[in-house]
């Protein structure tokens, strides 16, 4: 599955770097969850020096599906799947 991440050009070269991420992040709600916050569309790119990253999930659709946290195609997924079992590149314009 293909999800997107938008980060500023610091945080992406680190998480290039690395091939992983680390962190919480918030969906939807007012709660803080351990993880990373992707979506299924592509973020428009801000004209602030920000970042898309697209990342490759290896991971079957329905396990990544279970971390879906709205109906608008966001997702957080735990930061501990990125090490082995995704692709983190950046996003054609």
């Amino acid at each position: 599955m293909v999800l997107y991440h938008r980060t500023t050009k610091e945080n992406a070269d680190q998480i290039l770097a690395r091939q992983e991420f680390h962190g919480s992040a918030r969906c939807g709600t007012s709660e803080v969850l351990n993880g990373v916050y992707l979506t299924e569309e592509k973020p428009v790119k801000a004209n602030d020096g920000t970042v898309v990253l697209k990342v490759t999930i290896r991971k079957s659709d329905a396990e990544v599906t279970k971390y879906k946290c709205s109906e608008n195609g966001e997702f957080v997924i735990p930061a501990m799947w990125f090490k082995h079992a995704s692709e983190i590149e950046i996003a054609n314009d």
